[in-house]
């Protein structure tokens, strides 16, 4: 009974430690303006590189409502006076970083009125956004993984 138990004990430990960990670092964006924004994360300077996007790569004419947002990649709002994760991270940050060229991840804001007048196809088509952050993981270490947007 006693070699069991260890024997179970043992194999348990190889499976924890096999198992990937997830990293809990959150990239938080503060929204400190009047507007209604979103975040996008690139690991280069073109907004939809990432791949979180198909939905809205091909489709000029579609007008996206309720009932098609239960399928599709779906962007938070940051309010103004309000901070929140970012919704579309990584779950490794160091390996992220580390596909990156230059090791530096982009940042992107668009606004809500930006949506407004071109929809999500035309951004990320033409590139259209707000601001621009490029952050290194030490950047974003010393701003304590927290972006404010002014």
């Amino acid at each position: 009974m006693k070699l069991s138990s260890f024997l179970f004990f043992i194999i348990f430990l190889i499976f924890i430690s096999a198992c990937d960990r997830f990293d809990n670092r959150m990239l938080e964006v503060e929204n400190n303006s009047d507007k209604t924004i979103y975040s996008i994360i690139s690991s280069d300077n073109q907004i939809g590189t990432e791949g979180f996007y198909w939905e809205f790569e091909y489709d000029e004419k579609h007008i996206f409502t309720k009932e098609d947002s239960l399928f599709l990649f779906k962007f938070t709002p940051i309010l103004p006076n309000e901070k929140i994760e970012n919704h579309d991270r990584p779950r490794f940050w160091d390996s992220y970083f580390e596909g990156i060229e230059d090791k530096k991840l982009r940042l992107f804001i668009v606004t809500q009125d930006s949506v407004e007048k071109y929809g999500w196809h035309k951004i990320f088509k033409k590139n259209i956004y707000t601001k621009k952050y490029i952050l290194s993981k030490e950047d974003l270490d010393k701003q304590n993984w927290t972006i404010i947007y002014k």
